[in-house]
């Protein structure tokens, strides 16, 4: 025999002339240890079976700690937009007041006090608008992305007042099944992007079309603004990344990582593609029907 366990158990024939010494004359068998198999098989069984518990408790605690860490953005969101605000109220009050009394120095200083609070009023806005993002539940209906992108384009070009000069020019743009809020914040925080990326050019252009490929529904927005490098283009998705200045294009880092936000939430995807000084083009790829497992979809983020 060669042992124990799984491996296999040859039996050897034994045979001798009359006189002689007897010596092996070859494998005749194979069996195996049965009741080592089943000891063995028990065990692996047994271990699928701790593994499954080990995974769906893992699945738990990191749905937990998601649900925490929400609570907690929105809890600390709402909590400091107050006294925020209210410093931002009391420093335009001061300037407005006593902003004469001042000298340059101090204007200055005032100014600069006043832009860091509105842009903290900003970023608590921001953040709000992003909890909710992950946490409201989708009702999917048929959207017509023609008129989704025209108002978000004006909602957009309104609030950035003379800095807006860009152009829209709309294509091809077929219907898709989506949230009508989140894809207004989509849409709204694309084209916040290209009017930003687009205020230095001479003659500011965004373009907007869209097709059927398959199974999905893509849609893409190009600009001729400021660009990026090719090997920025995933960061400019995630929370809080930046690959311009906020002197060149202010902003926080939470609108794209917006778009690819409720692109996943629906079962989508969004990627970027850009040069230096030529331009972006923004890409968002949703299913043409709804996935089932939009909790799933959740979790990855």
């Amino acid at each position: 025999f060669w042992g124990l366990g799984l491996a296999p158990l040859p039996v050897f024939v034994w045979a001798a002339a009359p006189g002689r010494q007897p010596r092996p004359a070859g494998q005749a068998a194979t069996v195996m240890d049965v009741p080592v198999m089943r000891d063995a098989a028990m065990n692996k069984s047994m271990a699928t079976d701790r593994s499954c518990a080990e995974v769906e408790a893992e699945l738990r605690a990191l749905r937990e700690a998601l649900e925490e860490s929400e609570a907690f953005s929105a809890a600390l969101s709402h909590e400091l937009r107050s006294p925020i605000g209210a410093i931002s109220i009391l420093g335009t009050l001061l300037e407005k007041e006593f902003a004469h009394g001042l000298d340059d120095s101090g204007r200055e200083l005032l100014q600069r006090l006043n832009d860091c609070s509105r842009n903290m009023v900003k970023l608590m806005v921001s953040l709000a608008l992003y909890s909710r993002a992950r946490k409201q539940e989708l009702n999917r209906v048929p959207l017509d992305m023609k008129r989704a992108m025209e108002a978000a384009f004006r909602e957009q070009a309104a609030q950035a007042g003379d800095s807006a000069r860009a152009r829209l020019v709309l294509g091809e743009l077929p219907s898709v099944s989506a949230d009508q809020t989140l894809m207004h914040q989509l849409l709204a925080s694309l084209f916040s992007n290209a009017i930003k990326c687009t205020a230095s050019s001479q003659e500011p252009l965004i373009e907007v079309g869209g097709e059927v490929d398959g199974d999905e529904v893509r849609f893409t927005m190009r600009d001729n603004g400021v660009g990026f490098e090719s090997s920025c283009a995933a960061r400019l998705f995630a929370p809080f990344e930046r690959v311009h200045s906020q002197a060149e294009l202010p902003g926080f880092g939470l609108g794209l990582a917006l778009v690819q936000l409720v692109a996943r939430r629906h079962g989508g995807r969004a990627w970027a593609e850009g040069t230096p000084g030529g331009g972006a083009a923004m890409h968002v790829a949703l299913p043409r029907h709804a996935p089932q497992l939009d909790s799933a979809a959740r979790l990855a983020e």
